[in-house]
């Protein structure tokens, strides 16, 4: 019988979405449930189940292949719709499963014992035990049961909250950077202005002066820091002026458009434009103020002093150790320095009158690709009014040299017909800054090959210093280690552990009799007999001398009598040079005794030299107070 669909379906889909572990890999936590959920209940299959929208996937399982089944056919569909544990003693009596797939298939299923797993109110999928017999559970083993089941749920309460602060964090991350270059543009741009300003605190004291500023007012920056704006910028005849401008900003008002005439150091009289708004900090509250500031005097004065000022402003220019072009309203240069000659590597006269889209003038991003004129930064500052920053581009010159210049671009704005008739670009030749990077990045990308490099020869060193040379297989310090961490994994996992310390019989007399070339032919193939029988988790190394050990992880004292008996046979039967090769075979098994790879190792040599002092070609167990195993195989081939 199919299962009816939760009522609140939708919103448990989409609850198990936003946990993303549909489809993820395998994790420890989650395995070691499933293992412990299969030791209590004592069934051979016990899976973590995920209800998705058709199928149900298996998050972790022990005794199945399959990572997922249909909905239609899943227990766990059922056990979703309850909040109470599902248990199913024999699912051909129960009318809801008698007739499913799973129970008249080959997979034969008749227990089933399912706890939802329940994350933000809405059952995700189940912890459940299978097996293949009818089974009547108790009620302690299904309340532990249900426990485990608990425990999933955190755990995926635990993935949920560390993807959500995960995305918090990277949602900061992207606010901060933001934030930064909101701040980095308008440093840039404060810095670049044409019009003087300066920034004050509450208490008038000035915190930002930019290059205009120190035009204007003849105090370079570092002087003009942390100065009284009264005395530095606005002078004692304008105290008033300044009291005035302070006590409305701070009350929430911009100032706009008020003139002043000023002394300057040099006791000259300049009119002064000034514009003044409040500056708020993050929580909206005033901190401060920042003045803008033209120069109205060439106007006052005439052409005489509009002359001088361009005068000045030219001179400014052509000091600049930056490139500087103007170009007009239809993109042509107008106007440019001397330093743009040098490092374009072109005269006034190639200059004057190009535009972006001569096609002799040819740009390339840092990719290697063409820069478009309409893409040049002085050509989208015309088209489009904005400020264009920090664009890095390549500039073929006439002598076929590439430089790169970091370039700058601002449309000017007409005030009197308010639209932009002009642009103005800056940029600086930062050639051996970007051969310097793409060196390092070079330099970057050779570290990491001698990285993988040298990775790739520890891996080497480290196999050869764990590899029998002769027989290839572990050597006796990969043994210790390996044996090392099955014990403890083990002994957590309550799952058993078996070695087996293996001696060739008479083989100081084989070499004696037919020479040590033959003698190591004899543990080579005596290796790969033993390796052959291994099972996949089994570890076969070599002891010492012509020793062996076996390390049977999750295989007890029968099981590893019956593998070890099939070693002894097949290396009674192996064809050997010159005459047939025996074996003895001593075994020892973790428990409450045996707790240590001391005591597994001593347990297993006592019952290898109790095989050999009763006759060689033996395997004999340890056992606690007694003889090795009386009943072990015999010398039967």
């Amino acid at each position: 019988m199919k299962a009816q669909l939760p009522l609140e379906e939708k919103e448990r889909l989409e609850r198990l979405r936003s946990l993303r572990v549909l489809d993820s890999f395998s994790e420890s936590e989650y395995e070691d449930l499933v293992v412990a959920a299969s030791v209590l209940m004592d069934v051979p299959i016990a899976v973590i189940t995920l209800v998705d929208s058709d199928r149900q996937w298996f998050k972790a399982k022990v005794g199945l292949d399959t990572c997922e089944t249909s909905r239609d056919i899943a227990f766990c569909a059922h056990a979703i719709l309850q909040s109470e544990p599902l248990v199913v003693p024999d699912a051909t009596l129960d009318d809801r499963f008698a007739d499913n797939p799973l129970v008249t298939g080959d997979f034969h299923l008749r227990f089933y014992a399912g706890v939802p797993i329940v994350v933000g109110g809405y059952a995700m999928g189940t912890l459940c035990c299978i097996d293949k017999v009818p089974r009547t559970p108790s009620e302690r083993h299904v309340e532990a049961l249900a426990a485990l089941a608990r425990q999933v749920s955190a755990l995926l309460r635990a993935r949920s909250e560390s993807a959500r602060l995960r995305e918090s964090e990277e949602r900061l991350e992207r606010a901060e950077e933001a934030a930064l270059q909101s701040a980095r543009r308008f440093e840039q741009l404060f810095a670049g202005l044409p019009v003087a300003c300066f920034t004050y605190d509450s208490e008038g004291k000035i915190q930002e002066w930019n290059a205009a500023a120190e035009s204007l007012w003849g105090v370079p920056a570092h002087q003009a820091f942390h100065k009284p704006v009264c005395g530095t910028a606005v002078g004692g005849e304008n105290g008033a002026y300044m009291g005035d401008v302070v006590r409305r900003v701070f009350a929430g008002e911009t100032v706009q458009g008020r003139e002043r005439q000023e002394t300057m150091r040099d006791g000259s009289k300049k009119w002064i434009l000034s514009s003044t708004i409040p500056l708020r900090d993050g929580s909206g509250k005033i901190s401060g103020a920042v003045s803008a500031n033209v120069d109205l005097t060439e106007r006052r004065w005439a052409e005489q002093q509009l002359a001088e000022k361009g005068e000045r402003l030219r001179t400014v220019i052509a000091s600049l150790h930056e490139g500087l072009v103007v170009q007009d309203e239809e993109g042509k240069v107008v106007l440019w320095n001397a330093s743009a000659e040098r490092i374009l590597g072109l005269s006034g006269d190639q200059i004057s009158g190009r535009t972006s889209f001569d096609p002799t003038w040819r740009a390339t991003y840092e990719d290697g690709s063409e820069c478009p004129g309409a893409e040049h930064p002085i050509a989208k500052a015309l088209k489009t009014g904005t400020t264009q920053q920090s664009q890095i581009l390549g500039v073929q010159r006439s002598d076929g040299e590439t430089r790169w210049l970091k370039v700058n671009a601002a449309p000017i704005i007409s005030n009197a017909l308010g639209k932009t008739t002009a642009a103005v670009a800056s940029f600086l030749d930062v050639t051996e800054r970007i051969e310097h990077q793409r060196k390092i990045g070079d330099q970057l990308q050779q570290i990491q090959k001698y990285s993988a490099e040298l990775e790739s020869a520890n891996s080497r060193l480290e196999a050869l210093a764990t590899t029998d040379g002769l027989t290839g297989l572990k050597n006796h310090r990969h043994f210790q280690d390996f044996l090392g961490r099955k014990i403890e994994h083990c002994q957590a996992a309550r799952i058993p552990l078996t070695i087996a310390l293996v001696d060739v019989d008479h083989f100081k007399a084989y070499n004696d009799d037919f020479g040590h070339q033959a003698g190591d032919a004899v543990l080579k193939r005596f290796a790969t007999t033993l390796l052959s029988i291994a099972g996949e988790g089994d570890l076969v190394a070599r002891y010492g001398g012509e020793e062996f050990v076996v390390v049977m992880p999750g295989l007890g004292e029968e099981d590893a009598l019956t593998k070890i008996e099939q070693m002894r046979k097949a290396v009674a039967h192996q064809s050997f040079p010159y005459r047939s090769v025996t074996a003895s075979f001593g075994i020892a098994s973790l428990s409450e005794v045996l707790r240590d790879a001391t005591g597994l190792i001593k347990a297993a040599d006592d019952a290898l030299y109790e095989g050999k002092a009763d006759g060689r070609n033996r395997v004999r167990l340890w056992k606690k107070g007694e003889r090795p195993h009386a009943g072990a195989f015999a010398l039967s081939t």
